[in-house]
Order: C-alpha cells, then structure tokens, then sequence
C-alpha cells in the first residue's frame, strides 16, 4: 500500500527529529556526524510539502473542471427550457387569442339570433341573452382554468370562484343540450 504525502512527510519529520537527536549526542559525545542525512530529510520534507500545495492545486483545477463542465451542460438545459417555456408561452397566446375570437363570434351569433327571433315576433331565449351565454362560457371556461395545477381559484390577476361546470364537458355539446327546446320552438315560427 503506498503511503499518502501526509504519512510520508509524518515519518519524514519524525526521521528528521531522531537525526537532530542523534546530532546533539554525538556533539555532547564529541564524535563525528554526518550533516548530510539532516539536510536531505529537510529537502524531502520541503519536497513533500511542495507536493502536497501542487496536489491541492490539482484536485482544485479538477473540481473547477468538473463544475465548469456541470455548469456549461446546465446552461445547455437552462437554454432548452426556455425554448420550452416561449413555446408553451407562445402557444397559450394563441389558445387566448383564439378563445376569445371564439367567444365573440358566439356571442355575435347569439345576437344574430336573437335579432332573427325579434323579426320572426318571437320572444328572445333568456339563455341566449349577453349577460346569460357570458355566465355559461365563462362558468365553462373556469371548469378548465381550475385544472391548472396549483391555480384553482387565480391564476395571477384573474380569478374565479369555483363552478358546478365540468372541465371535460364539450362545450358545444352541451349548449345545443341546454337551448335546443328554445331554438326548436324558434325554428317552428317560421
């Protein structure tokens, strides 16, 4: 097993004390030591050190690597995503718009009839009055905007209160249901 820096500068310094130790005898025993054993622990142990600062260095440059890489795919995601959100945002513009060129036609066709029923000297279906279609359509189209998750009363500015409505109700279908006596007995003045 190969030993780590750390270790190996531990047992370097623990050599450099016993070296020291054994320097200090032979002064006080008046017998010859060689210095050269001291300064090469001391070379190796300012070798280690150095090692150690360039493998922290290292393992740095690696994690500033590493999150530069994480951060260059996350931008990627970041630019993806809003290419979906502008699209989504783009495709519910359209949806609004072609909601309320909806709603208006209905609501001109609604007057279209009830203009034809005043020429026909018929009374005028209560449920194809302004005010009676605009509680409908919108009680329909509140069924659908509760369904947005976490937005069952507001989304933002716009709110609402809950209705009786069903979001997967089709619309069409269920007004032709809700006026079809009034437009049948319409058809039959003329």
């Amino acid at each position: 097993m190969t030993a780590t820096l750390i270790e190996r500068r531990n047992d370097a310094l623990t050599r450099l004390d016993m070296l020291r130790r054994k320097r200090g005898a032979a002064v006080l025993d008046g017998t010859p030591f060689e210095d050269g054993q001291i300064i090469a622990t001391e070379q190796e142990i300012d070798a280690l050190a150095q090692a150690e600062v360039e493998s922290v260095r290292r393992e740095r440059d690696d994690e500033a690597s590493r999150l530069a890489t994480i951060a260059e795919r996350l931008s990627g995601e970041i630019a993806d995503s809003e290419d979906c959100r502008l699209a989504a945002i783009r495709k519910a513009e359209n949806g609004a718009r072609d909601l309320v060129a909806g709603l208006d036609e209905a609501l001109k066709a609604a007057g279209d009839i009830r203009n034809l029923a005043r020429r026909l000297g018929k009374p005028v279906p209560a449920k194809l009055d302004g005010p009676a279609m605009a509680s409908r359509l919108s009680q329909r189209l509140v069924a659908i905007l509760s369904t947005l998750p976490g937005h069952t009363y507001r989304f933002g500015a716009v709110g609402w209160r809950s209705c009786w409505r069903k979001a997967g109700d089709n619309w069409a279908k269920h007004e032709r249901a809700e006026i079809a006596d009034d437009i049948e007995q319409l058809r039959k003045g003329i």
